[in-house]
Order: C-alpha cells, then structure tokens, then sequence
C-alpha cells in the first residue's frame, strides 16, 4: 500500500528506468508517468559445462505456491526422487504430496551454487501461470541453471522463455503429466 507513493517519489526525480523485466516495466506504466529513457535488462551468466554428467533430479529455490511447486511434487511420485535446494518454508506439505519423493538439502550459498547444480543430470524451473510467473518475474534461476551448464525443464511461461527461449524443455505449468513426460 506505501509503494505507489515511494515510486511516485523515485520516479519524479529519475531521468531513466531500468527494469528487471518487462511485466515490471508495464506495470509501472499504468500507475506512474515514466522517464522518457525507459530500459528492461535481464540478467547475465557465462555458461559452464560440468566436467562429467552428474546424477539425479533437483531444483533451487523458494517453495512459493506461485512458482507452481505443487506441480513439481505431484509429479515426484512419478519421478522419483527430487533434490530440492532453498529454505524450508512449506517443504513439509509438498513433501508429503510427493510420496516422500522430495529431499530438502538446505539452502545454498549463491557462490556454491553452481557446482551444486552440476551435480546433478536434470534441473527443474517451476513458475506459476499467473501474473507473477507470466509478467512480474525475471526468472534468475533460469540464468543460474545455464550457468551451471546442465539441462533443465522449466514452466512454459512468457517470463521464462523471455530470458531462456530455446535453453530448456517446457512443461505445462499446473499439469505434472506435462512436467513427467
């Protein structure tokens, strides 16, 4: 509710926006007048290859309902074990729904993570179809995943396939058959 008038504030005196993606951007637009010089920017990596395939199934992250992680653990009873990487918020609940297919590994210091994720053979992108996983995120997963170098499956979402058209195999967000296949 205070957030308006703060942006209000910063963007009466700004000469130019830099957004992190363009749902961000758009939605800004509707609330304020906006610089003239208006920009989105994503962001980078560097992409490196692990040194010898790794093994099983994981993704990192926060387990927030809008990253549609029920998804993911509905379709662990059929996957088999998945490795999660994050805080525990929820982990409880989906772990349960999953048959006990999900693991939590605690979270990861963002300088380990790479070498983290290249332990294992598929990584998982959850994101929700709503507002949050279509338009308000750039999804920085997505840019540690490529970093990391291994394969992953991602929620086909505009956000995603933003940054990562091409880079992973989409699966139909809310449809764990789509995610299983």
């Amino acid at each position: 509710r205070h957030f308006p008038a703060l942006e209000r504030s910063v963007l009466t005196g700004a000469s130019a926006l830099v957004c992190n993606c363009e749902g961000v951007l758009r939605g800004l637009s509707w609330l304020h007048p906006l610089p003239s010089v208006t920009a989105v920017v994503h962001n980078a990596w560097s992409a490196a290859a692990p040194a010898e395939p790794g093994v099983g199934v994981a993704l990192a992250g926060s387990l927030l309902p809008t990253k549609d992680v029920h998804t993911v653990a509905h379709a662990a009873r059929h996957l088999g074990s998945i490795t999660v990487y994050g805080p525990d918020a929820g982990f409880s609940d989906l772990a349960r729904l999953s048959g006990g297919n999900l693991h939590h590994a605690g979270p990861v210091e963002p300088h380990a993570l790479t070498a983290v994720l290249q332990r294992h053979r598929t990584l998982i992108l959850p994101l929700g179809g709503g507002w949050f996983g279509t338009e308000l995120t750039s999804p920085l997963k997505a840019f540690a995943y490529q970093n990391a170098g291994v394969p992953f499956v991602g929620a086909d979402t505009p956000a995603l396939r933003r940054v990562a058209k091409g880079a992973y195999e989409p699966y139909t967000p809310g449809d764990p058959q789509s995610l299983v296949r």
